[in-house]
C-alpha cells in the first residue's frame, strides 16, 4: 500500500546506534535496502554461511553445557543459575535466526516486492499503539523510545500474532510464516496487535512521553 505523509507511530530501538541521533523532530530519514532493521544487526551477527560448529555462539552453548556437567556436583546455586541463563539466552538466539531466515524466504517467494524485515522501519497506529506500549513499556526508555511520524512510501500490514513463536524446525516455521505475509485479519486481536513495515521518507514529528 502506498501512503502520503501519514501520520503514524515508531518505537525507535537505540540498541541500533547509528540511527540515534537521527530521532529528532523535525528530521527526516529514508528507509530503503540499505537501511539496517534490528533483526538485520541479528543476522549479520549470525552463523550465516559459517558452520554450526564453527559458531562462537555454538562454542559458548557447548562450553556452558560441558562446563555444568563436567561440575555439577561443585557449582554452588547462584552459579549454576547464571550458566542455565547464559545457556538460554544463546538457545533464544538461534530461535529468532531461524524465525527471521524463514520469514525472509517466504517474501522473497510469495512476493519480493513486500518490505523485507531486514530493511524495513517498523511502525503502528492509533489503534496498534497500546499492544506496543505494553510490550515496549516493560523496557526502560533507554531503549525503546515513541515518536510520532509521517511517512510516505510503501506500507505493509502484518500483525504480531501471525509471528511464528512456537515451532520444532525450519521446514515448520516456513509454513508458519506464509500466514504473515499473507494476512487474513478476522479478529479484533489481531487489529490490535498489527505491525506495519516501512520503507520510503519518515518525518520526525514529535517525541511521545
Amino acid at each position: 500500500m502506498e501512503i502520503v505523509n501519514k501520520e503514524m507511530y515508531h518505537f525507535h530501538d537505540t540498541r541500533i546506534s547509528v540511527y540515534n541521533d537521527i530521532w529528532v523532530p523535525g528530521n527526516e530519514l529514508t528507509v530503503d535496502d540499505n537501511y539496517q532493521s534490528f533483526y538485520s544487526k541479528v543476522i549479520q551477527n549470525s552463523i550465516l554461511g559459517v558452520r554450526v560448529e564453527d559458531d562462537e555462539n555454538y562454542r559458548q552453548l557447548s562450553g556452558v553445557i560441558n562446563y555444568y556437567l563436567d561440575n555439577e556436583s561443585k557449582l554452588d546455586l547462584d552459579t549454576a543459575k547464571e550458566l542455565l541463563k547464559k545457556a538460554r539466552y544463546i538457545i533464544k538466539d538461534y530461535s529468532v535466526l531461524t524465525r527471521e531466515n524463514a520469514l525472509e524466504d517466504v517474501r522473497k517467494s510469495i512476493n519480493p516486492d513486500l518490505p523485507s524485515r531486514f530493511h524495513s522501519m517498523w511502525l503502528c497506529d492509533e489503534l496498534s499503539k497500546q499492544h506496543w506500549i505494553d510490550v515496549f513499556g516493560k523496557c526502560d526508555e533507554k531503549t525503546y523510545r515513541l515518536y510520532k511520524v509521517a511517512a510516505t512510501g510503501t506500507l505493509f500490514k502484518s500483525s504480531d500474532t501471525f509471528i511464528p513463536m512456537h515451532f520444532k524446525n525450519y521446514n515448520e516455521c516456513i509454513e508458519l510464516a506464509k500466514g504473515y505475509w499473507n494476512p487474513v485479519f478476522e479478529t479484533k486481536e489481531q487489529d490490535e496487535e498489527a505491525e506495519y513495515l516501512f520503507q520510503g521518507k519518515i518525518k520526525v514529528l514529535e517525541k511521545i512521553s
